[in-house]
């Protein structure tokens, strides 16, 4: 068994030196201690005769053990610096930290550390006034009491910190509203915007711009530039071909020194509109039904109404469901009386809200009946007994109208 004492540099990577301690049998480091000026204390075990010695040291005559003639000893060895001074780690902060000081000339930005001999000189100098966002910082006190600029000596454990005070100064902000706008593609919308002077502001004035706009979306403001605090108007509009979906879009504002930003979404809704059918044929005198599917896709605040023209004279419709603030399906009745004209003719159904509208077409085929048609009385020949009925199926619409009315609120 042998020892060895080492020093490495201070990351602990690279070996500075190393030396080997003890003589021609067994040795054993049991303990280390290094003192504030770096030198280094050695306890161990030896049983090797020809350890080292120097002079004027304590014992310097091995002691053998007359029973196992064998030799069991402890030893003190003093080391001074194989390579140099040792080197302490010593860490400065400021009060907030994330501001600059210098360490020796250079800038650090805090918290940082550094390594330094044992003793060595070191110069901190707390950068003073340093801008940092919308504040500027002035230098106040350090933690060791030192001024501004000044010395420390390097030695285990230390730690500085640069306290500062904040002064708020001049700037502006954007504020947009509102922060989500929608609209239908192929629509437009706007978006408010306010120049915000801070602090006394008095600057240049400020130019917007748009970022983060997908293809087919484009924006315009007006104006285009805005002394603060003013206010402008953002016109997008947005094209038949962007999908719809949320999104996230920026508006800037460069000075000509700094530029401050504000995020909004725009948020393209969907709709769409199918029927279960593009022809329906009843006989005159009778009734029939489709039905038509919305699907909406976004946030929609405002329902979705449906609406039925191009009847012609004798015929009447009415709709399970005319207003939606979701997907949903609606039941179409049509009433012909038993004296409509007979022919085909083509019926709009248009689904409108959001900004947008669609619509689908449907051929109604009026046929020649003989007045017996489903739940009305053979010989009908005008409105009469289709009243109470068509009474009572608006009855029915006018339920639903109302529940989605209290689901709204």
């Amino acid at each position: 068994m042998n020892a060895f004492v080492s020093q490495l540099n201070p990351t602990g990577s690279t070996l500075l030196s190393s030396t080997y301690l003890g003589g021609s049998g067994g040795d054993r480091a049991q303990s280390a201690l290094l003192d504030g000026s770096g030198e280094l204390y050695v306890s161990g075990q030896t049983s090797s005769a020809d350890f080292p010695v120097t002079p004027g040291a304590f014992d310097t005559s091995p002691h053998v053990n007359t029973t196992s003639q064998t030799i069991d000893d402890g030893f003190v060895v003093k080391l001074s610096g194989l390579t140099g001074p040792v080197s302490y780690k010593t860490t400065v902060d400021t009060g907030p930290s994330g501001l600059r000081l210098e360490v020796n000339g250079s800038a650090v930005t805090t918290p940082s550390s550094f390594w330094c001999p044992n003793g060595a000189t070191v110069w901190l100098n707390a950068t003073s006034p340093q801008l940092s966002g919308s504040y500027q910082y002035w230098f106040s006190s350090w933690s060791d009491g030192g001024a501004r600029d000044h010395t420390i000596q390097c030695a285990p454990g230390l730690s500085f910190t640069a306290y500062y005070t904040t002064t708020p100064q001049p700037d502006f902000v954007l504020l947009a509203s509102p922060s989500r706008t929608s609209t239908a593609p192929g629509g437009n919308a706007t978006v408010d915007l306010t120049v915000l002077a801070l602090n006394g502001y008095a600057g240049s004035i400020v130019d917007l711009f748009l970022s983060g706009a997908p293809p087919g979306v484009a924006g315009t403001f007006s104006p285009t530039f805005v002394a603060p605090s003013g206010t402008a108007t953002l016109a997008l509009s947005v094209s038949t071909a962007v999908a719809p979906g949320v999104y996230p879009l920026v508006i800037r504002g460069n000075n000509g020194t700094s530029i401050r930003s504000v995020p909004f979404q725009l948020e393209v809704l969907g709709l769409q509109l199918a029927a279960n059918a593009t022809v329906l044929s009843i006989e005159a005198g009778s009734i029939g039904s489709a039905t038509v599917t919305v699907t909406l896709k976004g946030n929609y605040t405002n329902p979705v109404v449906l609406s039925v023209s191009g009847l012609p004279a004798g015929v009447g419709v009415s709709v399970t469901t005319a207003e939606f603030l979701a997907t949903g399906v609606a039941t179409m009745t049509f009433i012909v009386a038993s004296n409509a004209p007979t022919g085909t003719f083509p019926v709009a159904v248009t689904a409108a809200g959001g900004g947008t509208s669609r619509a689908v077409s449907l051929d109604l085929q009026i046929l020649a009946g003989g007045g017996t048609g489903r739940g009305l009385s053979p010989g009908t020949t005008d409105w009469t007994s289709l009243l109470g009925w068509f009474v009572g199926a608006s009855a029915l619409a006018a339920v639903a109208i109302y529940l989605v009315e209290r689901r709204k609120r």
